[in-house]
């Protein structure tokens, strides 16, 4: 079952863009800046878009906030969009927030909630309790949900989460872009003709392997359809539309390292052709 939905996403993707040939324009001690630029006769108003996931805020990862803070307010964009996975630990749940709330209060916040929001629903409180914390820090958490700026069309796609987005997903003469912190979970609706209007989809989750050995490339990942979405840039093979995996922040819970993996923010650009 699982080789089968592996073959079948290999056959429908196209790998255009891998962990070797990304594009950082900017690298500090602790992060890399990578850029993706999209093109579409949709767009009128050229868009950018600074793209974030998997943050994993803990004890240790926490004391370089300040560095990964300057480093997205230093790029001029008209979004800021997050792809889930805030925190590992309640405890640091006010220090992460903070963090949300001092990136670039000009543009507008979007994001999506993440396995560890959900597969951690109990212990701060329900999935309304992470939606007010992010509205705290002036983020939009697209959930059934539809966000338009300069003719582009943000939806949202929380982790598991089973939505109508036939109902939803509109208008197909304007670019959409759907925040789907799993790529294997986007990747399932269009292949079930859901979101066929899809332009562009951002995900996380992978940490792009997190460990990446030569030879071997990643070495950590939780995906269903195995290592076929792991990093970068995708392109259906049937449809235009495009995808965009960034490797993330932070760790998981079992391995808190990385190697060979440095945490990434994504500088994107539409623009119109």
């Amino acid at each position: 079952m699982l080789f089968r939905h592996y073959l079948r996403s290999i056959l429908e993707w196209k790998h255009q863009i891998s962990f070797k040939k990304r594009k950082i324009i900017f690298e500090t001690d602790n992060f890399v800046a990578t850029e993706y630029n999209i093109y579409s006769p949709k767009i009128f108003t050229n868009t950018s878009i600074i793209f974030f996931s998997d943050t994993h805020f803990n004890e240790n990862n926490l004391k370089k906030k300040g560095e990964l803070l300057n480093l997205i307010n230093s790029f001029k964009t008209d979004l800021i969009v997050f792809g889930g996975d805030l925190v590992s630990y309640s405890k640091n749940l006010p220090e992460s927030i903070d963090f949300l709330k001092n990136i670039n209060h000009k543009a507008d916040k979007l994001g999506v909630l993440g396995n560890w929001e959900y597969r951690k629903k109990n212990w701060p409180g329900s999935i309304d309790f992470w939606i007010d914390k992010f509205h705290e820090a002036n983020f939009n958490i697209l959930s059934d949900k539809c966000y338009e700026k300069n003719n582009i069309k943000f939806y949202g796609l929380n982790y598991n989460q089973k939505s109508a987005f036939k109902k939803t997903i509109s208008d197909s003469d304007k670019f959409s872009c759907l925040i789907s912190h799993i790529p294997d979970t986007a990747a399932d609706y269009i292949r079930h003709n859901d979101l066929v209007s899809i332009d562009l989809i951002l995900s996380g989750h992978t940490h792009g392997g997190q460990i990446r050995v030569p030879y071997i490339n990643s070495f950590v990942h939780s995906l269903l359809f195995g290592k076929t979405f792991e990093y970068g840039l995708y392109k259906n093979r049937h449809l235009n539309t495009e995808l965009i995996i960034t490797n993330g922040i932070g760790n998981n819970d079992i391995f808190d390292l990385r190697l060979f993996c440095k945490p990434e923010i994504v500088n994107l650009k539409i623009h119109s052709i």
